[in-house]
């Protein structure tokens, strides 16, 4: 890359005004991590040519990789605003909408990508995903069935169908899907997705041995594609209970600088993935002053960026400043509500941060039986790269014990700042628990509020399909039926 970038600076001297090498340094500086340096080339790119949309594509791209969805949604719309016609365009700026919670508007221009290129499997694919994750089951299983009839071998749409439908061992896409397994050519990322698809298949067919082989294939394939490494995670945690307890806790000029009143009170629900973070928001969402804005990554990827450098106090403290400044940007672009759920689980690792820079913040931590959770979490196929530990049974109880120990460490901090709720008190007992839940956050309890399969947002999880139904009980026993395949969360968490 800067063997490229040197090249394309010779080129610029040659001639000032070749746009191509500015949107070349763009990527060069990209793929080094100098991303001002991008974004400056893309813009001068564009400004020599104001019709060279590649360049405004690159840039909405960057700024989408960065985090800053309203900044990609600004340049994919310039794009679009100079040319309607464009698919890739309408594909980039309905990822950055969802990322914001308009997920109207980014069906929207699913469609119009369809109506732009009707032959393009991937355009249908994604209309199936909108489609589950508002629920529409019907409409989410005939998209991916075009999708599958333009493209056989489109391993992703398997996976969505199995989702939304059930399918028999009959069925004809069973044999299709065994003839890929065995295709050379299909790549081993693609083979992750049929192997989650063929163990979905055999589990709703109470076919355990070939459910849990399947199951095994597929967490194997990921997990060799992954990047976690939990003596990094060890060190992070490490880390974050230093930092907090050197140089946040004890610098009450740090924490007077946050005491200022905010007009958002934002409700925070971790815990571990699959644990019922998504239940509390659906409940609590069901009001409707309330705001549940999903997985917020805002937080944790900032914080994990700012722990992971040598900050100094300085430092800290500004970055601390910056986050808040942008999440409660972000916060008033999604809603003009002024109570607002985020309930990424991972946000457990940052407690004492949010409470420092939020102190009006609640904090509610979801608690389930650990083998119920673990389980659920070895058998989901989530988004590439989003939950790294999940295809490794040692790495998943490693994490569950971290899990453990930081919650410990906040509790004993915050004892009296966190709300611990039980899943299966809980679901055995809504009424009761859903009364603690709505009195912590100072909201008037409605008996309505607990028909979650009311509540029609949108739901972009794991839990997507799942939380359309009403809320009911001994889901944290169904691990026990698959007992002799668990022996390893069975002997973690006995």
């Amino acid at each position: 890359y800067r063997d490229a970038i040197s090249d394309f600076k010779k080129t610029l001297l040659l001639n000032p005004n070749f746009t191509d090498a500015y949107c070349n340094l763009g990527i060069g500086y990209k793929s080094l991590g100098n991303y001002e340096k991008a974004i400056e080339s893309y813009k001068l790119a564009y400004k020599l040519n104001n019709n060279f949309l590649e360049a405004k594509l690159n840039l909405g791209g960057l700024y989408y990789e960065l985090g800053k969805y309203r900044e990609a949604i600004a340049e994919y719309r310039d794009v679009l605003d100079k040319n309607k016609n464009i698919e890739h365009a309408h594909q980039l700026i309905a990822d950055a909408l969802i990322k914001e919670i308009k997920h109207d508007v980014a069906t929207d221009h699913h469609i119009k990508a369809i109506s732009i290129n009707p032959k393009n499997p991937i355009n249908f694919f994604l209309l199936g995903a909108d489609y589950i994750y508002t629920g529409d089951k019907n409409l989410a299983a005939e998209n991916f069935k075009k999708a599958l009839i333009l493209d056989p071998k489109y391993c992703a749409a398997y996976y969505g169908l199995s989702k939304v439908q059930k399918i028999s061992l009959s069925d004809p896409v069973v044999q299709q899907i065994k003839k890929l397994l065995i295709d050379k050519t299909v790549l081993s990322s693609d083979k992750v997705y049929l192997n989650f698809t063929m163990a979905k298949i055999h589990e709703s067919n109470d076919d355990d041995e070939q459910f849990f082989e399947y199951l095994t294939i597929g967490n194997k394939l990921r997990n060799q594609e992954s990047k976690f490494d939990i003596g990094k995670t060890k060190n992070q945690i490490t880390i974050i209970k230093n930092i907090f307890k050197n140089k946040i806790f004890k610098n009450k000029k740090l924490i007077e600088q946050f005491k200022e009143k905010i007009e958002i009170c934002p409700i925070f629900i971790v815990g571990m993935p699959r644990s019922g973070t998504s239940l509390i928001e659906q409940i609590l969402s069901n009001n409707d002053i309330i705001f549940g804005a999903g997985e917020l990554d805002t937080i944790h990827e900032f914080l994990l960026k700012l722990v992971s450098s040598e900050s100094s106090e300085i430092q800290l403290i500004d970055g601390l400043n910056v986050l808040k400044k942008n999440y409660l940007e972000r916060l008033e672009y999604i809603t003009d509500k002024k109570i607002i759920i985020d309930k990424l689980p991972l946000n457990f690792y940052w407690i004492g941060f949010i409470k420092t820079i939020f102190p009006n913040a609640k904090i509610i931590h979801i608690k389930r039986d650990p083998i119920a959770i673990n389980f659920s979490i070895y058998k989901n196929l989530f988004e590439e790269g989003a939950i790294e530990f999940s295809y490794d049974e040692d790495d998943i109880i490693n994490f569950y014990k971290f899990y453990e120990e930081l919650m410990q460490f906040w509790n004993e901090i915050y004892s009296d700042e966190i709300l611990n709720i039980d899943y299966d008190l809980l679901v055995n007992n809504p009424a009761i628990e859903a009364k603690k839940i709505f009195k912590f956050t100072n909201v008037d309890f409605n008996s309505n509020y607990l028909k979650i399969e009311n509540n029609s947002r949108a739901v972009t999880t794991a839990s997507d399909l799942q939380i359309r139904n009403k809320i009911y009980k001994g889901s944290s026993e169904n691990w026990k039926k698959y007992k002799k395949y668990l022996k390893k969360f069975i002997d973690a968490f006995q």
